[in-house]
């Protein structure tokens, strides 16, 4: 559990453990990023992802600065495949799930049909204007 992996943060590192748990609403990270500033972080429920379109949803952050990591994953239940995003396919760029962000939104895009991907979640660690 969370208890464990900030234990053992501590231990490797001997500093205050990062916040490690995921949430739909914004985390202060407890990181710095180059130039001092604050580490948040916050997981967006993406949903379903598109049919050979880019689809857009709303992060929802104020202020948001510069985004300097994004993960997340789709799943696919018909088989029970789990993607990472953005994906890339070897099978050449049709197949590719990109994804960008801007001040207002994540959009994913496919080259291909991607709606039987129904569960998909964005986490962005980003840094705040004030």
């Amino acid at each position: 559990g969370s208890a464990l992996a900030a234990n053992n943060f501590v231990a490797v590192y001997g500093e205050t453990p990062l916040t490690l748990d995921y949430s739909t609403t914004e985390v202060d990270t407890g990181a710095k990023w180059i130039d001092g500033s604050a580490i948040y972080k916050k997981t967006i429920n993406f949903g379903t992802l598109p049919n050979t379109t880019e689809k857009d949803v709303a992060h929802n952050i104020t202020n948001l600065s510069r985004v300097i990591r994004v993960e997340g994953y789709g799943y696919r239940s018909s088989d029970h495949i789990t993607y990472p995003i953005p994906f890339t396919s070897e099978g050449g760029s049709t197949y590719n799930i990109g994804l960008t962000v801007n001040s207002t939104n994540i959009a994913l895009s496919a080259g291909i049909d991607r709606s039987n991907i129904t569960e998909c979640y964005i986490t962005l660690y980003y840094t705040k204007s004030s």
